[in-house]
């Protein structure tokens, strides 16, 4: 067995320990984050070699079975986007990674460069969960940027065959391409899919009677120009007020909503803002803002731009490459210290401004506000008496 796992299950033995006066109580944030780690670094000596990781970290675990420890009852999962248990993490996190490896084999150009975000980049063994307890698989999230937007078309033909996607949902993504290549003006359009993973016949590193497979690969393809528009490059500028309006920007995705766009600014204020959805052939048209500075001076990132923050896993990297999120992180670091210098009797944070900053696990976090600036405390201090 590979070196590290006495780590792991030093870890998983002490997220066992926690209890509060009422009973058990979730795992220590620090010691759920240490597991994280740990499992990490045993997976990099794995790569490729996902089934026979999962095995070995059961048996490293002790004598339990593997639906134990996925559901293992000693464990009180955590709230919200923090509600998952280690073992159910570590092999969720090991089911993406073979399947991202297996879609960069099949669409990795010259012509695209692409990022792996949501929880696969800011939370794999930590908040990456699967289908159970009456909530949905953690979308594996990829964003992808091309130089040549015709390439989408050949997208359904290089998955044909890819372990877990069904004949009929490429279809349903090959019609969609085609309605996006024929009827919108890619220049200004972006492309956005929920392809269904594992919806139908089991997964080997997940057994039938443990939880259902079934997740979703959240797929956005952005056109070069428009990446550049939203990071900032060629579009509103983040260093002076700019009206909080979507442009003649788009993104055509296949499932609608009547969700407000939620942004949230460095002192941790936050609004929603409604933004109309049209049905339109083969899917749903939502307006993007790429982010605004409000009526107060106030930056607040858009859902792109908060897809490259903290910093995403390069999936592949082609020419699209020169837009790339740490031009724009800088930027965003430029903004931060210009708020700071505006308001320096409050404390402004990088991480403050992530839709999801309140379920982050801490490296997420620490990330965030390295990108961004040390944490600086408020100029006057608080005398406790």
């Amino acid at each position: 067995m590979t070196a590290g796992w006495s780590a792991v299950r030093a870890l998983y033995d002490q997220c066992l320990r926690p209890a509060g006066t009422g009973g058990p109580v979730p795992p220590l944030p620090a010691v759920r984050e240490a597991f994280a780690a740990a499992a990490a670094t045993v997976a990099a000596r794995y790569r490729g070699h996902e089934e026979r990781f999962c095995a070995d970290a059961r048996a490293a675990l002790g004598t339990g079975s593997f639906a134990w420890y996925y559901r293992d009852p000693r464990i009180v999962p955590g709230p919200g986007r923090r509600g998952t248990r280690p073992f159910e993490s570590l092999v969720e996190t090991a089911r993406r990674r073979r399947d991202a490896a297996a879609l960069r084999r099949r669409l990795a150009g010259r012509a695209t460069s692409a990022w792996l975000t949501g929880s696969m980049s800011y939370g794999p063994f930590c908040s990456v969960g699967g289908a159970v307890a009456g909530r949905a698989g953690s979308d594996l999230d990829v964003l992808v940027v091309t130089a040549d937007p015709a390439a989408l078309a050949t997208t359904p033909a290089r998955l044909a065959g890819l372990a877990g996607v069904h004949g009929p949902d490429l279809d349903h993504l090959a019609y969609r391409i085609a309605r996006y290549r024929s009827g919108f003006d890619r220049r200004v359009t972006c492309f956005s899919h929920k392809l269904p993973m594992w919806s139908y016949g089991g997964d080997p590193l997940l057994p039938p009677d443990v939880a259902d497979p079934a997740y979703v690969l959240s797929l956005h393809v952005v056109p070069a120009p428009l990446w550049r528009w939203l990071l900032a490059g060629d579009g509103p500028p983040i260093r002076g007020p700019v009206a909080c309006r979507p442009g003649d920007v788009h993104d055509f995705r296949d499932t609608g909503t009547t969700r407000p766009e939620a942004h949230v600014g460095f002192d941790g204020s936050g609004h929603r803002r409604p933004l109309a959805t049209t049905a339109v052939d083969g899917g749903y048209l939502r307006p993007i803002i790429a982010h605004c500075v409000d009526d107060t001076d106030r930056y607040h990132p858009g859902f792109f731009q908060t897809m490259v923050r903290p910093e995403p896993v390069v999936l592949w990297s082609g020419p699209a490459g020169p837009a790339s999120p740490a031009r724009y992180r800088r930027l965003v670091a430029e903004r931060l210290a210009y708020e700071r210098r505006a308001r320096p009797d409050e404390l402004l944070r990088g991480a403050f401004a992530h839709v999801r900053y309140p379920w982050l696990p801490g490296p997420a976090v620490a990330a965030l506000d390295r990108d961004h600036g040390s944490v600086r405390p408020v100029r006057r201090l608080i005398r406790w008496v």
